[in-house]
């Protein structure tokens, strides 16, 4: 998706003047050359008229002499003004045409060497993107926002300091200690001046995926149990390196990992110190060979009751460029199946329901999406959206939504794949339970959207660390479509992007 343009201008508005001397070809070259031949010809129009005032001055012989002089200057001297102002102008051409041919293929370059990488910046702390991450001057600590290809250089920049500054991939410069200096080792930071923190690699391909949900639905603990499979558990597998934006998200991971070995299902808290981001992500790099660029994974989190009220300290524009977000929907939220599991439900597990309504939060969250990005033609949102039935292992649901109900399924619907089984089942579960409603606006609003059931805890609360089940699909699914590169080296079980189910709607759909 792409931003509305009321909030595009308001990020470009963001960025202050670039500390860096504009080239002289690229910014004042025609100007210059218009400005001389103009003067030229200024010169040439006040000579004329002086002959002329001395011309009509004085005797025969006075006269004679002048206008003799005055003929010599209409051929002589205008004859050479268009002369010099011709071969000027044409060394001046030649030159600039070879500066502009340069110049257009360092952007074309640069251009295709970040959009087929997909590298863009994406700031977790002020949620903006940028084209590319603020770039620190080694010598004089100023941040150029704009270090590519344009009017300041189309193979380095000049810092007001001095310091060249290289401004493509290709491009190197000495550094203030003589030492050879490339784009990407030059310190990177937010290019946004009300944030403008540091981070390891602004020259990464980013996956952004808000999770979202209401107050006590699972949103830390499906986090946690997703970060300990991708970090840990299937980094050993793979064979591929992982690290943290920071050190706060290391601290994060770090706790996160507390909660998963304990057991425990913590709450999201909200913050109210205003200067802080309401939505806060746990970053990581994913590195292994043959994944080239590297990938920063963001998951978004932010307290059940701050998404409900909208109580946010900064505009939510990642919901503009997502590739993808998750929606936990607690089952005990949903009235019709509470009331069959509540007396089944131990009174650890009874302490962390969500109650909030699956309506309410599927309508904060369309609010939050139609505030930030442009809708398509029909009025949907192209974000891929995950909606994930939270705490599946309550006892009760399996009989319910379990792989029996699939095999059932899939028995009277042999045409659809098993993979999309679980998908189906848990469409015609919902409207059994009375949400119509939800599904109609999902439908209404999101272009692609598909059905999980997980455990992210996969047992009683506190009864050991966490034994997680079907946390990793949603993101596998959201992955495998904007990724497939990404998705493919970390063997993600990737599915269809669209379901047996939806794809039961879409041709229904074009028959009315």
């Amino acid at each position: 998706m792409a931003l509305t343009d009321e909030r595009y201008n308001q990020t470009a508005a963001l960025l202050p003047p670039e500390p860096s001397r504009a080239e002289y070809w690229l910014d004042k070259g025609f100007s210059d050359l218009g400005a001389t031949i103009r003067e030229a010809i200024v010169l040439n129009r006040v000579t004329r008229g002086e002959l002329i005032t001395e011309l009509y001055n004085g005797g025969f012989i006075h006269k004679v002499l002048w206008g003799i002089c005055f003929l010599s200057f209409l051929v002589a001297g205008v004859a050479g003004t268009v002369i010099f102002a011709f071969v000027h102008s044409a060394v001046i051409m030649v030159v600039m045409v070879l500066v502009y041919i340069l110049f257009g293929l360092s952007r074309a370059l640069d251009a295709w060497y970040r959009k087929t990488r997909k590298m863009e910046f994406v700031c977790e702390q002020c949620k903006h993107v940028w084209p590319t991450p603020g770039y620190v001057c080694p010598k004089c600590g100023k941040v150029h926002s704009y270090l590519r290809p344009n009017t300041f250089g189309f193979y380095t920049h000049v810092c007001e300091c001095g310091q060249k500054l290289p401004c493509t991939f290709f491009a190197s410069a000495k550094g203030p200690d003589g030492s050879t200096i490339h784009r990407s080792d030059l310190e990177q930071c937010c290019p946004n001046p009300n944030c403008a923190h540091s981070v390891a690699s602004g020259e990464a391909r980013t996956m952004s995926i808000p999770v979202v949900g209401g107050r006590s639905v699972g949103k830390t603990s499906y986090i946690a149990a997703l970060a300990h499979d991708l970090v840990l558990d299937r980094a050993a597998q793979q064979g591929y390196d992982t690290d943290f934006l920071d050190d706060d998200k290391r601290g994060l991971f770090s706790e996160l990992e507390k909660i998963y070995q304990s057991g425990d299902a913590s709450m999201t808290s909200e913050d109210s110190d205003v200067k802080r981001a309401s939505a806060f992500s746990l970053s990581v790099f994913v590195r292994k060979d043959g994944l080239d660029p590297d990938r920063l994974i963001h998951l978004y989190d932010v307290a059940g009751e701050t998404f409900l009220n909208n109580d946010e300290h900064e505009d939510q524009l990642q919901y503009a460029y997502a590739e993808g977000a998750v929606l936990l929907v607690d089952p005990m939220s949903i009235p019709d199946l509470a009331s069959e599991l509540e007396e089944g439900l131990s009174a650890t597990d009874a302490a962390v329901s969500g109650r909030s309504n699956p309506d309410d939060v599927l309508a904060s969250l369309i609010e939050k999406v139609k505030s930030v990005a442009k809708p398509d033609r029909q009025g949907r949102f192209t974000m891929p959206l995950a909606v994930v039935l939270s705490k599946a292992d309550l006892p009760g649901l399996d009989e319910k939504i379990g792989q029996a109900a699939c095999n059932a399924y899939l028995a009277a619907n042999p045409e659809c794949p098993a993979a999309d089984a679980q998908d189906a089942v848990l469409r015609d579960f919902l409207l059994e339970y009375g949400m119509g409603n939800f599904l109609t606006s999902l439908k209404a609003s999101f272009r692609s959207y598909r059905f999980f059931a997980a455990s992210a805890v996969g047992h009683e609360r506190l009864a050991g660390a966490y034994d997680p089940k079907g946390v990793v699909e949603p993101f596998a699914w959201i992955a495998g479509q904007a990724d497939p590169t990404f998705a493919t080296a970390l063997s993600l079980p990737v599915e269809n992007a669209v379901s047996y189910a939806q794809q039961l709607e879409i041709d229904r759909r074009k028959k009315r």
